[in-house]
This record gives C-alpha cells, structure tokens and sequence, in this order.
C-alpha cells in the first residue's frame, strides 16, 4: 500500500509542476499561480513523497534484495532535491524526471515485493 501512495503522491507532483505552467501560459490570475508556487506547497508534496520513497522501497528491499528500485528512488529523491535548489528555468523538467523515477521504484518495488511473496506462499 505503501507503494501505491507512492505513485499517487509522485503523480500529483508531476501534475502540480506540469500544471503551474501551462496555467501560466493560459493566464490564469496570479493569485491561483502564487498559491500553486507557495513554498508550502512544495513543502506539502515533497515530505510524503520522500518519506514514502524510503520507506516502502527500504522495506522492499528487504524482502527482495534487488538494487533498482533503490537506484530508482535514489536517482529520483536526488533529482527531486535539485529540482529545489535549480534555476526555474530547470525546475520542472528536474521535478517531472524525479516523479517519473520515484513512480518506476514504487512500480518495480510493488512488483518485486509481489514476486517475493508468491515465492515463499
């Protein structure tokens, strides 16, 4: 289950940072453009989505052994950490490529957990 909150919390990341922009573009009031790029906003998505990415593919490796989700989620919590720390103009594509990782270590840690389990079963 851990996992699966995973992806949900990674996804909505990737659509608050693809989103931001293109309510830009479409001129959306800069009150609702301040509020999506409020720090605590940021602050909101990013915490769940860091604890869950260590959390749940720690524990999975456990079970399975296996190195890729953890290179995954490492991959994707480094990129998302620079996301933070980037020029603007680099924000969003570090944050989408950091979600697409963390999404594919949730997706593989699930399946490997899985795999591991129907074995011992």
């Amino acid at each position: 289950m851990k996992d699966v909150w995973g992806v949900v919390c990674s996804s909505m990341c990737i659509v608050h940072c693809l989103l931001t922009p293109i309510l830009l573009v479409l001129g959306a009031s800069s009150v609702g453009i301040a509020f999506l790029e409020s720090e605590w906003v940021h602050i909101v998505l990013a915490v769940p989505m860091v604890t869950l990415a260590i959390w749940s593919v720690v524990l999975g490796w456990r079970s399975h052994q296996q190195a890729k989700p953890l290179i995954f989620a490492g991959a994707g919590l480094i990129l998302l950490f620079s996301s933070l720390m980037a020029d603007e103009q680099y924000e969003v594509y570090l944050a989408v490529v950091a979600g697409l990782l963390l999404i594919s270590a949730h997706l593989l840690n699930l399946k490997l957990v899985k795999q591991t389990t129907l074995q011992w079963a």
